[in-house]
């Protein structure tokens, strides 16, 4: 008897884990993007962003062989950096109810974070939040991890000086790349103001168009030739 009552108990416990892990929101990581950034910092935010999702009472983790596997056969596809509907596409194939992603921007010496949440069903942005080193790779860690759980708490925090763009050089343009949310904005030189505030059509932040009149300021990242985008 004392066995059969044991056994009931064990299967109902079994029940409970099951039926409790069923209701978790499943959240699909994807690797961080990001121009001229190791991929050893790629990793760190990925970790970063794991460990705090997964340890978020109601959401856990997908496998990230799993999500790495369906996002190498897409970019086998496609060659190109994903758009936030296709990320999106990524996570309904991997049946997540929401799908994570950042950008890593260098900024000079340091590093911009942007961290999103989408849901896969409405395509709306659940959580954001960005960050920003202060002492280049030396304090990475620690804003990483900052930056993803003030997200999820609800706790973004603004940076409390406008953020300078990042410049490319592409002949007779330059493509300006918005040190928040990284979306590129073709600019044609004489068409800019040094200093002057400009503003993302796409997060809809401000940002200030750096002084190019000395590009070897450590103020100012060097402008690079690179291959006109699409």
């Amino acid at each position: 008897m004392k066995r059969i009552v044991t056994v009931i108990l064990i299967l109902n416990f079994w029940a409970l884990v099951c039926n409790g892990q069923d209701n978790l929101k499943k959240v699909a990581i994807i690797n961080p993007d990001g121009k001229n950034v190791s991929d050893e910092l790629k990793t760190i935010l990925r970790e970063e962003l794991s460990s705090i999702v997964v340890n978020t009472s109601g959401y856990t983790v997908l496998e990230r062989e799993e999500v790495n596997k369906v996002v190498k056969a897409r970019r086998s596809e496609v060659n190109i950096e994903f758009s936030e509907s296709e990320l999106r596409e990524i996570g309904k194939f991997l049946q997540a109810d929401y799908v994570c992603y950042a950008i890593i921007t260098p900024i000079d010496n340091n590093y911009h974070i942007s961290i999103k949440i989408s849901e896969i069903e409405t395509a709306k942005i659940v959580f954001q939040n960005t960050g920003i080193t202060k002492n280049g790779t030396g304090d990475f860690i620690e804003v990483s991890r900052k930056t993803a759980n003030n997200m999820l708490n609800n706790k973004t925090e603004e940076p409390t000086e406008l953020l300078k763009a990042v410049v490319e050089d592409s002949g007779d343009n330059y493509w300006v790349n918005c040190p928040y949310c990284g979306e590129y904005k073709l600019m044609k030189k004489g068409s800019y103001i040094s200093g002057e505030k400009y503003k993302c059509l796409k997060c809809g932040k401000l940002w200030i168009f750096p002084d190019l009149s000395n590009s070897g300021n450590n103020q100012n990242r060097p402008l690079r030739e690179m291959t006109p985008r699409k």
